[in-house]
């Protein structure tokens, strides 16, 4: 089962899903209609980027990755969760477009 592409009987995806929030997460949410009940994740999202761009290849992945990875910092630095390493996941990620690494 190839749930990276797979896509359901009206077309929905995880890479329609990650394409429908990455205007938001650009543009620091402006226009999101729905209630946002925890806020947004950058450093989550930036994971899912980096995910993203390994799987499907886009471009447009890895431009927004570059754009969002200092807010990813400045969230980790400061926000209440703990940071974790991800150092070796993001070295794979942009150099050898491995996924191992982020699954430690």
């Amino acid at each position: 089962f190839d749930g990276w592409n797979y896509k359901g009987e009206n077309n929905q995806s995880i890479k329609t899903a990650v394409d429908y929030l990455l205007p938001f997460a650009l543009n620091g949410g402006e226009g999101w209609e729905f209630k946002n009940i925890d806020g947004f994740k950058m450093n989550k999202y930036v994971r899912i980027l980096e995910l993203s761009w390994i799987i499907w290849g886009d471009d447009k992945y890895f431009d927004a990755i570059e754009i969002l990875r200092p807010k990813s910092k400045a969230e980790q630095a400061s926000g209440p969760e703990a940071w974790k390493e991800n150092s070796l996941c993001v070295w794979s990620l942009m150099n050898l477009r491995a996924l191992w690494p982020c699954l430690l």
